[in-house]
């Protein structure tokens, strides 16, 4: 019995058939690893397996013994680049989570501030001059109707509006005009035009003036090549805070041949009821 046990070891140690098996396996076992990324602790499993036959093998032939070396040094920056990858995907989705519950939260607190009482302003109806012949250097005034649609007292609002020319249905053209209203509404502000409250359900009227045109804009706007645009914002506070509402309108007169102007929305600038504090012009 003795005699078989010392022929096994001495196969087992000595065998090339068992060496190329053993390396063979070795090697298929590192490139699965490496082509197909597994999670933490798998790659610690194989090194200690491939730890596990070395040490049953303590003869083997010192190729061999590097070549499992080599193996178990694979295991090893496989199992670290495992442990990178969680690390990162934990933290990607933990960004990912954090974002989804601030977004929910979010739309928790609108959701809330909307069935609050609150004041609310749409697009305001324009009341336009009888037809008239446009005229080089003439002005017109045009009325703005703002109409407070919520369920609360609109405090303080103030009401601005520009009118400007430019190229009809044009959307660099509105980008364009979009600026000059933002630096008119900061320089061209009068305080006489701040009114103390509009309640719920209440019109508003404001009057403003059109700009004095050219005699080459009265031919232009005549043969349709320009239009008018009237920007408008209404700044206001209720309950819920302190709210902006935009509206701009493109108006295709021409005021001389038509008693009812046609107004279509413009491209931009007609975002209703945002909060000031998200105000970024």
């Amino acid at each position: 019995m003795d005699g078989f046990w010392n022929k096994a070891e001495h196969y087992w140690n000595h065998s090339h058939a068992i060496a190329w098996v053993l390396g063979v396996l070795g090697a298929v076992l590192v490139t699965w690893a490496a082509l197909r990324p597994q999670p933490p602790g798998v790659s610690v499993g194989l090194l200690a397996l491939a730890a596990g036959i070395m040490s049953v093998r303590p003869k083997i032939h010192p190729s061999e013994k590097a070549a499992w070396m080599v193996f178990l040094i694979a295991f090893a920056v496989l199992e670290v680049r495992a442990i990178e990858k969680s690390d990162n995907q934990n933290t990607t989705d933990r960004v990912a989570t954090s974002k989804s519950l601030t977004e929910a939260l979010q739309g928790v607190k609108r959701t809330l501030e909307q069935t609050q009482p609150h004041a609310l302003f749409g697009n305001p109806s324009i009341d336009l001059p009888p037809p008239t012949p446009l005229e080089e250097g003439k002005r017109f005034s045009y009325v703005l109707t703002y109409q407070n649609y919520g369920n609360e007292v609109a405090r303080h609002p103030y009401i601005f509006a520009a009118m400007y020319i430019g190229k009809p249905n044009d959307r660099k053209t509105q980008e364009g005009l979009a600026l000059k209203f933002e630096k008119d509404w900061k320089n061209g502000r009068n305080p006489n035009t701040l009114h103390s409250e509009i309640p719920p359900y209440s019109p508003h009227i404001g009057t403003f003036q059109s700009p004095a045109v050219t005699r080459q804009q009265v031919e232009q706007i005549y043969a349709a090549k320009l239009t008018f645009y009237i920007f408008s914002r209404i700044s206001y506070t209720d309950n819920t805070g302190d709210w902006f509402s935009d509206d701009c309108l493109g108006i295709f007169v021409p005021l001389g041949q038509s008693p009812n102007a046609r107004a279509n929305p413009c491209f931009i600038h007609t975002q209703y009821r945002y909060r000031q504090d998200q105000f970024s012009h």
